[in-house]
């Protein structure tokens, strides 16, 4: 985080948060309370949603290893942080930050999901054929051997919409990395949209909240993209050994 990010982080945290939290609590401790909150909130959502797309065909072991990259990516991105810190953001910005949390998680799923069904309709439903393992409806046949459109399935060899599963591990990394990348833009985006508006108010009593509620955005976002990037990254490194 740069030193100008630093400042703008102090001074929101001093202007938001600490009029709502009792004295004798720096600023520089709530900072750290938020961001490792923040780091939690996305992470722990992001874990409960891999049930959600083993569901939806994601291999158990893929699952599992992502599993393993959220937790090391939460540890590396949680630093100590004081109690009474800890304490006092739960209490003020707990539930705003849980709440953006799971329902920028469920974006990522819905976009995740729509990327493969995406990737699927463009030709991506089978091995050597649209429809069979050797022709246009399946091996040596217009109805193909033991099955109505191929050998062994409807669409191709060994599943629905390729060999041997759903989608495969690595379509499975590739659409999670484009979801986290375009949310994250989109965030940004919102985020922009909102300076936007303060900036174009006449209003002085919407500016003050405009600015609140854009400042606390900025915080949780600024948390929430270092947990998306260092994920982003994990998953490049795990996309180099399928």
């Amino acid at each position: 985080m740069s030193l100008s990010s630093i400042g703008n982080l102090l001074n929101t945290i001093e202007n938001v948060v600490m009029p709502e939290i009792s004295v004798g609590i720096e600023a520089l401790q709530i900072a750290q309370s938020f961001n490792n909150l923040a780091t939690q909130a996305l992470g722990n959502q992001l874990q409960q949603a891999l049930p959600q797309l083993t569901q939806q065909g994601m291999p158990q072991f893929l699952a599992q290893e992502l599993q393993q990259l959220i937790s090391q990516v939460m540890q590396q991105l949680t630093n100590p942080s004081n109690q009474a810190a800890n304490n006092a953001v739960n209490q003020q910005c707990g539930n705003q930050i849980n709440n953006s949390a799971q329902q920028l998680v469920q974006e990522i799923i819905q976009a995740l999901l729509q990327y493969l069904q995406s990737q699927a309709s463009n030709g991506s439903q089978g091995a050597g054929g649209g429809q069979g393992t050797s022709g246009s409806n399946g091996a040596g046949g217009s109805n193909g051997a033991g099955g109505s459109n191929g050998a062994g399935g409807s669409n191709g060899a060994g599943g629905s919409q390729g060999a041997g599963g759903s989608y495969g591990s690595g379509s499975w990394l590739e659409a999670l990395a484009k979801a986290l990348g375009d949310k994250l833009n989109q965030k940004a985006q919102q985020l922009q949209n909102m300076s936007n508006g303060i900036t174009n108010s006449n209003n002085p009593g919407q500016v003050t909240q405009l600015q609140a509620e854009g400042q606390m955005f900025g915080m949780m976002m600024n948390a929430f993209s270092d947990v998306i990037k260092t994920i982003g990254q994990g998953l490049q490194t795990m996309a180099g050994k399928q």
